[in-house]
């Protein structure tokens, strides 16, 4: 009898794991369940190499009695076969904490399970193993406890029992493997819980999550001029599954809400699907698990982009989800330097039982307006890598932005944050020039309505209107006080109207905007190519330079003539044209 090795928290150290334990190598065809980050060191060239048949990324496997048995690809137990399965089912329990209608998958790399067991188990395994060969090359099935070696496919899937007990056939038949990717190798399908997108079915064009900022009205604001999909603002996990207050504030919907997705923050799986019990009701379509906030909040909250270096974290929390909820489940992230690194954290998380992956592309370090551009190259690569529906986030500033987006990258849609809040119709104009005449004041106005019938918090009011009016208010700073201390609905409505009497008034902003800039370029264009001024002297009679008139030496050029330029001009001169402002001074919306 094997003893049992005590639960532990996924992703925490276990002292047997630095024991004395076969070379792990990585199976030619990933586990269905879960993968730990790629080895380091040494053990990286053994079980991540081409050579070694490795994916990238160790297998690890699950004791989980609901879980697919384990069919694809034989192997010892160091090579993460079915017999290592049998093996794992000894290992212990779930980890502690989680409080779930079914026990989520213990899991545990395969060296460590064998490094646990015990001397007898582990000269069964291997007295097993040297049985199996001829049997598998008979095509009948194997013996209690055989373990195939590497490579052999097992005709009947087997049971994971107790070790007391002789590993008998099991009616479940063995998973469907799924078509290799291009170049690659069959993997199998993922968990049952995942739902398959195929094709995907939310459209093109997507509102990102953002924090107070992609709420309700926002969201339906962003529907009605050309998104299809969007996502709700982040949520904190374990603020949504402990207070009503916080979820009667944050979350709203209705039934033109659709389709959408619902974002949470967590680091701990129970707490995780906790806060997505409460939306796991047909209300969404895929519920989503933030991998990718950069910001100094989430490096303190350990969660987002910060979780990215701890891939069994991030393994349980969307595993776990995956098996426990109704609804499909998403997580959204950033990209490493390293593309090889970005593919193998983005197929272990499609491993997990991701429905849909979301790719930022930037990396963590790259956030504000001087982050410079999103590498499509790496999304494209994580698309080409995966089964499941890609989407791109980054660089999207009008419709053809995400047009090209897509074409580069094959995502199957496009996410816009920042842009798509300083103009909300940027998915209706093809080009940037059709983005900057978009009606900022017509928009604002808009949302406001939305928001009368769909009430939300005022600072997120506030944040929309100073993103909306930002060039009017730079134009009208004495305004900016005003909107600063709006409080309600009325006070709003007050400071539109305002900046429409003093920014709009015969011409839309926007289109004044746009002829001044083009009026800007075209004299500064025009003062470069203009052949120098003719010097001449003026007349003393009519102030006009006689005709044919040469300059001599001294005089003053025209151009630099003594002009008087006060607010009581002589008679018969005319005041000097009022000079518009040069391109570099104009900020344009989008």
């Amino acid at each position: 009898m094997v003893d049992a090795a005590p639960s532990l928290p996924v992703g925490a150290p276990r002292p047997a794991d630095t024991a004395a334990a076969p070379p792990a190598v990585a199976p030619s065809v990933p586990a269905t369940d879960v993968v730990e980050p790629p080895p380091q060191g040494a053990a990286a060239a053994a079980t991540c190499s081409p050579a070694a048949g490795g994916g990238g990324v160790p297998a690890v496997v699950s004791d989980h009695p609901a879980a697919a048995p384990v069919s694809s690809g034989g192997g010892s137990a160091a090579e993460g076969g079915p017999a290592a399965a049998a093996v794992v089912g000894q290992l212990g329990g779930p980890p502690t904490g989680l409080a779930l209608t079914t026990p989520p998958p213990l899991m545990t790399s395969v060296p460590a399970a064998a490094s646990r067991m015990q001397p007898a188990a582990r000269a069964a395994v291997a007295t097993a193993a040297a049985a199996t060969p001829s049997l598998l090359a008979a095509g009948t099935a194997p013996p209690a406890g055989a373990v195939p070696p590497p490579g052999a496919v097992l005709p009947t899937a087997v049971s994971v029992v107790p070790s007391t007990a002789a590993a008998t056939p099991s009616a479940t038949p063995p998973p469907v493997v799924a078509p290799a990717p291009s170049g690659g190798v069959p993997r199998p399908l993922p968990p049952p819980a995942r739902r398959p997108f195929t094709p995907w079915p939310f459209g093109r064009y997507v509102t990102a999550p953002m924090v107070d900022a992609s709420e309700l009205p926002f969201r339906l604001l962003n529907r009605r001029h050309g998104v299809s999909l969007a996502y709700t603002p982040m949520f904190h996990a374990a603020l949504f599954a402990s207070s009503p207050r916080y979820r009667a504030e944050h979350w709203t919907t209705t039934s033109a809400d659709r389709p959408l997705a619902v974002q949470f923050c967590a680091n701990d799986p129970a707490t995780f699907v906790a806060a997505a019990r409460h939306v796991d009701n047909g209300e969404v379509d895929f519920i989503d698990l933030n991998l990718g906030c950069p910001q100094g909040i989430a490096r303190k909250g350990h969660y987002g982009a910060f979780l990215q270096d701890e891939w069994p974290t991030v393994a349980a929390l969307i595993s776990t989800a995956a098996r426990e909820l109704k609804t499909p489940v998403s997580a959204k992230i950033r990209i490493f330097s390293d593309v090889a690194k970005t593919v193998a954290y983005a197929r272990m998380i499609e491993d997990a039982g991701a429905s849909v992956l979301a790719v930022h592309g930037r990396t963590r370090e790259q956030k504000g307006r001087t982050a410079g551009p999103a590498d499509w190259e790496v999304i494209r690569a994580v698309k080409a890598a995966l089964t499941i529906p890609v989407l791109a986030n980054g660089n999207v500033r009008h419709r053809g932005d995400a047009d090209a987006c897509i074409a580069t990258t094959g995502a199957d849609g496009v996410l816009s944050a920042v842009w798509l809040l300083e103009n909300p119709a940027l998915f209706e104009a093809p080009d940037a020039d059709a983005a900057a005449l978009a009606d900022r004041m017509a928009l604002a106005e808009e949302y406001l309505t939305l928001v009368e019938a769909y009430p939300v918090p005022m600072r997120c009011v506030r944040a929309h209107l100073f993103k909306l009016m930002r060039s009017r208010l730079n134009t009208c700073m004495e305004e900016n006080g005003s909107l600063g201390k709006a409080r309600t609905l009325e006070e709003f409505w007050g400071v539109l109207r305002v900046l429409r009497e003093k920014c709009d008034v015969g011409e839309q902003f926007e289109v004044r905007q746009v002829r001044l800039r083009r009026e800007a370029a075209e004299a500064e264009s025009a003062s470069v190519t203009k052949p120098p001024l003719e010097v001449v002297t003026q007349s003393q009679e009519s102030g006009q330079p006689p005709q044919g008139a040469t300059a001599p030496p001294g005089a003053v050029p025209l151009a630099e003539d003594r002009t008087n330029t006060s607010a009581h001009p002589v008679p018969g001169q005319k005041r000097p044209r009022e000079v518009p402002a040069t391109a570099a001074s104009l900020v344009l919306d989008g």
